[in-house]
């Protein structure tokens, strides 16, 4: 079952740099001065616990958008004790954040033991140095891996956010980085594809021409790679591409594969090479084709306005495809059941 999060926003808090891709105020409309910060944490937990109270449904409390081991540790600690008396009552399993991999030292560790920390999300990246630097990260790939294994130590789940089509990326570099994640074992990863934000200095260059991003059709082949290769070593795959918000929709983004619904699509073109795949094993034609998918599935298999059969049907001279739908599947298999 997927895990159920509280998410509290903190936009630039504690970020030390400005990375170039980055303005969290014009993609989750937060924008907070230290003054209020303390009275937005209090009413945004108390409404999360109004809605843990309601749906009888617990999950982690989670800080995210900004560095939240770099807060002022004042600022730290209220956020920690004021979530903590939650998690001691059983409102909420857990407290859950995210930051950079180079603000993980041994005295935040230590602090940050002292309350209920569930889980940690590494905002790596990526696994590239050049891409790192360019992108303003300012920290190395070994210090991603060695952060990694600091969560891992203190018993806490663990994250790791990339950003496919960074500037000076590549699908090389990407996939190289996939290898290399796949050695640090997390938990779970986010595919967060680069998306040109106004207000950036990845906006001005785009504008000059130095930077182009991906497009959709790229950032969802490379997303479809790299799910293929963590999900064959049991990393789950949590969420891929920006939550689509008012924001986003209507402004926020200038250029760059954003779309609303691109895990879903990432998804459909999974299922697509699913069956492509053993259609080029069988090396068979094929009139009619009958499969039996998952039935909770079935939305992906045939993709919106029923684009993978369209595409089957072409590439493979099949006139008609038949699904029995298996109710009981859980995991993304399909078996090709026609003699």
């Amino acid at each position: 079952m997927k895990a159920r999060i509280y998410p509290v926003f903190i936009p630039f808090l504690g970020c030390p740099y400005r990375c170039v891709y980055c303005n969290q105020y014009a993609t989750t409309s937060v924008n907070l001065s230290q003054n209020e910060v303390e009275g937005y944490i209090k009413q945004i937990i108390a409404q999360h616990v109004e809605t843990v109270f309601r749906s009888k449904k617990s999950g982690e409390i989670a800080f995210f958008g900004g560095t939240f081991t770099s807060l002022p540790r004042d600022m730290m600690r209220f956020c920690l004790e004021t979530a903590t008396k939650w998690v001691e009552n059983g409102t909420f399993s857990g407290i859950r954040f995210s930051t950079r991999p180079d603000c993980l030292d041994s005295n935040v560790l230590d602090f940050l033991s002292n309350y209920p920390v569930s889980t940690v999300e590494l905002g790596a990246q990526s696994f590239d140095s050049m891409v790192l630097k360019v992108s303003g990260r300012r920290y190395t790939p070994d210090e991603i891996i060695r952060a990694a294994s600091y969560v891992k130590k203190r018993g806490w789940r663990l994250g790791i956010q990339l950003m496919p089509g960074l500037p000076m990326d590549n699908k090389k570099i990407f996939m190289t980085g996939i290898d290399r994640l796949k050695l640090v074992k997390p938990e779970f990863v986010r595919l967060y594809p680069t998306v040109v934000v106004r207000g950036t200095v990845l906006e001005k260059w785009y504008r000059k021409g130095i930077y182009v991003p991906l497009t959709l059709k790229e950032a969802i082949n490379w997303c479809v790679d790299a799910l293929n290769v963590l999900e064959g070593s049991n990393i789950s795959v949590i969420r891929m591409g920006l939550q689509a918000t008012d924001e986003l929709n209507s402004q926020a983004v200038v250029a760059g594969p954003y779309h609303p619904s691109f895990g879903y699509l990432v998804r459909v073109h999974q299922w697509r090479r699913k069956l492509d795949r053993i259609l080029e094993a069988k090396s068979k034609v094929y009139n009619m084709l009958t499969v039996s998918v998952p039935e909770k599935y079935f939305s992906e298999f045939t993709g919106p306005s029923g684009i993978n059969f369209k595409y089957w049907r072409r590439r493979w001279g099949i006139k008609d495809i038949l699904i029995e739908k298996n109710k009981g599947g859980k995991v993304r298999n399909i078996e090709v059941i026609t003699n």
